[in-house]
């Protein structure tokens, strides 16, 4: 992920890559210890936020 947010106009581009690979661990340990959970909505939330920062 990390050089291909310049372009987008984020304004910490490797802080905002840092956030979505820990959220995204976050989803996959989560998926994996609680089977039948549904972390990716809570997720996708999060993600958008992420994704939306502006400077």
């Amino acid at each position: 992920m990390r050089g291909s947010w310049p372009a987008h106009g984020h304004p910490a581009p490797d802080a905002g890559a840092d956030q979505l690979l820990v959220l995204i661990d976050g989803v996959l340990a989560h998926a994996v210890t609680r089977p039948g959970a549904r972390p990716a909505l809570a997720a996708r939330a999060l993600a958008e936020a992420v994704l939306a920062a502006r400077a």
